[in-house]
């Protein structure tokens, strides 16, 4: 393990990048499975493995521009649709947190309609955002990962 950590210390030397070390789980399960698409004790339920989160979100509008200096987002949307926009630069960005920005809207960016099934990976520093159609629900699988 130590020389896997001093690898990837190395190689993020080399590129420029911050290396930050994430606190392992005591006792990180082996394998965990959610039956049907959903954590054990509900939607709320948020899942930490040492180096990524991994729960459930769900909404009933449009979502603010978010940006996470610190973390890819990979999503798996399991009901509902929207479109997705991502890129472009955020407008009104506000601090909401530690390498955490929201925004008001996306200006350019690229816009993707999803559905149950698409996949989306979002690297760190890339501004993304739901768009939807009022009245309509969306919910998606959201896996966080440390860089």
């Amino acid at each position: 393990m130590k020389r896997m950590q001093h690898q990837l210390l190395l190689g993020a030397l080399v590129c420029g990048l911050t290396y930050m070390p994430v606190p392992a789980m005591a006792q990180a399960p082996a394998a965990t499975v959610w039956v049907n698409g959903a954590p054990p004790a509900g939607a709320t339920q948020k899942e930490l493995y040492g180096n990524h989160l991994m729960y459930i979100g769900h909404r009933n509008g449009n979502g603010r521009v978010e940006v996470h200096k610190a973390q890819s987002d990979i999503l798996v949307v399991q009901s509902g649709e929207a479109d997705f926009l991502s890129g472009g630069e955020i407008q009104e960005p506000v601090s909401t947190g530690p390498d955490e920005l929201q925004g008001s809207s996306i200006k350019g960016g690229t816009k993707v309609h999803v559905v149950p099934g698409s996949v989306i990976h979002v690297a760190p520093g890339v501004p993304h955002q739901f768009l939807m159609p009022t009245g309509t629900q969306f919910t998606y699988l959201i896996v966080k990962v440390n860089k």
